[in-house]
């Protein structure tokens, strides 16, 4: 199996092809070369040294295999060892690849990559999160004047719903119930595209209601799902920035007024059990970004061709699986506790 370097474009990072690594490595070493780079052989020996060091020039390019952070390389022509040194492999290749990937498809400015071949593979990809520009940390415990007031903004209170307007058994509510319309469980179901190589995720969207029972029963209806802009991830967690709410909150906004924020959703890329829900890097997610009582957590079990949908919403301090109901083709909701699908 020939070493290679595997290409993927746009924000999300799709899989667009392959390039051999020798040609890349000629084209990286030819002013040393010069007539002899048809002759050159090349040894690359990859270290696993972790480096995540933003990779200069355009387009935007970043090595998805950042495990494998640093490199040795030799430059042999005719038996003669004519180059040895030590590189970041993000700063040996990238002069070379924004050359060639600017060219493949000039539209693109965002680009990652990663060497592939015997042994490399088993280490894992990692799409980092990008850099949020403008951000500023405040330590509020500093004893200091702010030149801003800050002060917490109160949620207006969910609206009241009957639970026999949308054809619910009240028996059957836990304190938070998630509706499902059709076109979501389709989408998260089967045709939003999943990577198979690093966890995907992004935001649900839609109405939340108060049941007219005496009890504290939420209804959260699901009706958008939003891919996270500007978000890093891996094999093993996601990750959201401030940019990513920030294009949410512009999605609200302009394309979908009256719906709010109701949480959000991630993969796993493996087959879903009942003992094997959210990972504890989940829940530590959950509950230190999405606070409302009501926001809940979609998790897809990707695998084997198939996908299960579960909700989750916490409990105390903890989170546990939600009741799920899914809407029929006339707006009524049945109960269904999970979705599997194709992938």
């Amino acid at each position: 199996m020939e070493t290679e370097i595997q290409l993927y474009r746009g924000e999300h990072l799709d899989f667009f092809g392959c390039v051999p690594l020798a040609a890349v490595l000629r084209t990286v070493f030819r002013p040393i070369l010069q007539a002899q780079t048809e002759a050159a052989g090349f040894l690359l020996w990859l270290r696993p040294i972790v480096d995540t060091t933003p990779i200069d020039g355009a387009p935007r390019l970043v090595n998805l295999r950042s495990v494998l952070g640093y490199c040795d390389v030799v430059v042999v022509v005719d038996g003669a060892v004519l180059y040895r040194h030590p590189h970041r492999v993000g700063e040996l290749l990238a002069p070379a690849l924004q050359e060639i990937v600017a060219e493949l498809d000039p539209e693109v400015d965002e680009w990652g990559f990663c060497v592939s071949g015997p042994e490399v593979d088993d280490y894992p990809l990692e799409r980092p999160a990008p850099l949020v520009e403008g951000a500023v940390n405040l330590d509020l415990m500093q004893p200091r004047r702010l030149r801003f007031l800050m002060q917490k903004l109160e949620d207006p209170a969910p609206e009241i719903i009957r639970t026999k307007d949308i054809g619910l058994d009240p028996a059957s509510l836990g304190p938070i119930n998630v509706l499902v319309r059709g076109d979501v469980v389709a989408s998260l179901g089967g045709t939003l595209p999943f990577s198979m190589e690093v966890e995907e995720g992004g935001f649900l969207s839609g109405h939340v209601r108060r049941t007219d029972g005496p009890e504290a029963q939420y209804i959260v209806e699901v009706s958008g799902v939003s891919p996270a802009k500007h978000s890093g991830a891996s094999l093993m967690h996601f990750t959201f920035t401030g940019d990513s709410f920030g294009a949410m909150n512009r999605i609200l906004s302009s394309e979908r007024p009256g719906e709010k924020l109701l949480g959000w959703y991630h993969t796993h890329l493996f087959p879903a059990t009942d003992e094997m829900g959210l990972s504890s890097i989940d829940v530590d997610l959950h509950f230190e970004t999405f606070r409302l009582p009501w926001q809940v957590a979609g998790l897809v079990n990707v695998a084997d061709g198939k996908r299960v949908l579960r909700f989750y919403a916490r409990h105390g301090d903890e989170m546990r699986e939600c009741p799920q109901w899914v809407a029929n083709e006339r707006g009524r909701y049945s109960a269904q506790r999970t979705r599997v699908g194709t992938s």
